[in-house]
């Protein structure tokens, strides 16, 4: 894995308490792990071809002047087919996008030039700190939601019980239940918990987990400077500096240190 020219912002919007984070790198060579973010992520590139995976096995190829969007806790897995750069990838928290929720989309990759150029511009403002980005982030997603985005209220059982059982591991993150005793909670057997967990988010309750932490990870690495990787190591449940390091790269293919330079 190579990255060159790697840039990393985060913009806290000044009339909503919400942010945006944006990252850049000049050349990307990497194939991440399966892996999903807990904000809504939106990426682009200026050339070259990257393939999306996402559970089940379906695909889709994102090209220049296209941009994929990754709902909060989509499942998703991207190899570049092409020698890629220009990649940047932009994160929206949920204040932002609460007005939309929940989201659903025909596809993940989007073929508008003019969003893209728009959303372009969006990541350059915030790489180099230009004026009225705030105006630029809710325009953009604006037309995307009337464009592109589904207000559907979702009635199913399984996906109700996955966001439950979701809401209740979040809930004890510092101490998360363990697989058996979520299956006493709800009186379910583990092996159907786990058939479910994968139907529904392409991993089981324990890979859940471990990206829900590395999440959270990045956000205190991006917000408290003071902080040392082995203490955010211990802060997010890690055992320690070497293993939080190790499962941080798989999910987001760079080292937490690069967050932090």
């Amino acid at each position: 894995m190579i990255f060159e020219g790697f840039k990393i912002k985060q913009h806290n919007l000044e009339n909503k308490q919400s942010i945006c984070q944006v990252k850049y790198t000049k050349d990307f060579f990497s194939n991440y792990s399966k892996h999903f973010h807990d904000k809504l992520n939106i990426n682009l590139i200026e050339e070259g071809e990257i393939l999306i995976e996402f559970k089940n096995n379906r695909k889709e190829i994102m090209k220049p002047k296209q941009f994929s969007i990754f709902r909060p806790d989509e499942i998703h897995q991207t190899k570049p087919i092409k020698k890629t750069t220009g990649y940047y990838s932009l994160y929206f928290d949920n204040q932002l996008i609460e007005n939309y929720l929940p989201i659903v989309l025909n596809t993940n990759v989007i073929d508008d030039e003019v969003l893209y150029s728009k959303l372009l511009n969006i990541s350059n403002s915030l790489l180099y700190k230009k004026e009225n980005i705030d105006k630029k982030i809710l325009d953009f997603l604006e037309q995307l939601s009337l464009k592109y985005f589904k207000n559907v209220k979702e009635d199913v059982k399984e996906l109700i019980l996955i966001n439950d059982i979701k809401e209740y591991i979040v809930t004890n993150i510092d101490f998360p239940p363990t697989l058996d005793e979520i299956s006493k909670k709800y009186n379910l057997s583990k092996e159907h918990i786990i058939r479910v967990f994968k139907k529904e988010l392409g991993l089981t309750p324990h890979a859940f987990i471990t990206n829900y932490k590395i999440n959270q990870a990045k956000n205190l690495l991006l917000t408290n400077s003071l902080k040392s990787l082995s203490e955010v190591a211990i802060e997010t449940g890690f055992y320690d500096q070497s293993h939080f390091s190790k499962a941080f790269k798989r999910v987001f293919a760079i080292t937490p240190s690069k967050i932090t330079k």
